[in-house]
C-alpha cells in the first residue's frame, strides 16, 4: 500500500494516529475510544494484563509525539455488561492512574460501562455521557444524536476493513471513518483484539450506532491501520472499485 505515515492531518490541527487515537494538536487532545479492558480475561489472568498495557503504550507514544495535555477516552472503556471482576477492577484502576500521569482525563460513558462510576470512585473523577469543546462535540455514539453543527466524534462502531495480506489471507484491519458531508468522525476500537464492522460488508442501515444509519456509505473516508502506520484509502467507493478490479489487493 503507497505512503504509510504514523499520523494522517484530516484538518487543520487535526491527526489521524496509527495508534487509533484521534489528536486536536492546538489543544492538546488525544480521544480514543472502545478500550474494552477486561476483554481477554477469559483467557487467563496474564493476557489480560498484557492487553491493559499494550493499550497504555498507545497513549504513551501519542502523549510523546505531540504533548498531549487532555486525555478523553470516549466510552466502552470497560468490556463486560455486568458486575465488574476484581481482574476486570484493577485492570481498570491501574490503567487509569497511569494515564492521569500523561494528562488530564475525561471519561465518557458506552453501552458496556455499567459501574464504571463506581470503578473510579476512589480516583474522584467524574463520568460523563457528552463532552463538548471548541473543537469538537463527543459522545460514545449508541443512542441518538442532534446535529451540532460542529464535528461529531464518536466510537461504538469498531469499524474495520477486511483485506487479504500478501499470503492470501483475510484479515480485518480497524480504521477511522469520516464522513465529510454529516462532518463525523468515528473512532476505531483502540483495543487491538476488537476489530468489529467489517464496512465493506455492511449495509448502512444495519449500523450500531444511529447517527451512521443516514449516512451515505460509499461517501465516507476510509483510514485504515495496521499497528505500524494509517492509510488514506479516500472513499468507501474507491475501495470496493479496487478490490472489484484487483482480488488480490490487500495491505
Amino acid at each position: 500500500m503507497d505512503n504509510p505515515q504514523t499520523e494522517i492531518e484530516l484538518a487543520k490541527g487535526l491527526f489521524l494516529t496509527s495508534e487509533g487515537i484521534a489528536v486536536f494538536k492546538k489543544r492538546g487532545l488525544a480521544a480514543a475510544s472502545d478500550l474494552h479492558i477486561g476483554f481477554e480475561e477469559a483467557l487467563g489472568e496474564s493476557l489480560a494484563r498484557m492487553q491493559t498495557r499494550m493499550i497504555l503504550e498507545k497513549f504513551v507514544r501519542v502523549c510523546s509525539r505531540f504533548k498531549i495535555k487532555e486525555i478523553l477516552l470516549n466510552g466502552d472503556i470497560k468490556y463486560t455488561f455486568g458486575k465488574e471482576s476484581k481482574q476486570e477492577w484493577n485492570e481498570i484502576d491501574f490503567f487509569m492512574r497511569e494515564l492521569r500521569k500523561k494528562a488530564e482525563l475525561h471519561i465518557l460513558k458506552g453501552n458496556h460501562d455499567f459501574y464504571l462510576e463506581n470503578m473510579v470512585r476512589d480516583l474522584d473523577m467524574q463520568v460523563l455521557k457528552e463532552y463538548e469543546n471548541e473543537d469538537a462535540y463527543f459522545t460514545h455514539g449508541d443512542s441518538e444524536i442532534e446535529k451540532k453543527g460542529k464535528l461529531v466524534v464518536i466510537g461504538n462502531e469498531h469499524p474495520s476493513i477486511k483485506l487479504r495480506d500478501e499470503i492470501g489471507a483475510s484479515k480485518k484491519y480497524p480504521c477511522f471513518l469520516f464522513a465529510k458531508k454529516e462532518n463525523v468522525l468515528v473512532l476505531p476500537a483502540v483495543n487491538p483484539w476488537a476489530p468489529g464492522t467489517d464496512i465493506l460488508n455492511v449495509d448502512s442501515r444495519h449500523f450500531l450506532s444511529p447517527l451512521l444509519r443516514s449516512v451515505k456509505l460509499d461517501d465516507v473516508r476510509v483510514y485504515p491501520l495496521d499497528g505500524e502506520s494509517i492509510y488514506d484509502f479516500k472513499r468507501v467507493r474507491d475501495v470496493r472499485k479496487l478490490m472489484l478490479n484487483n482480488p488480490d489487493f490487500g495491505l
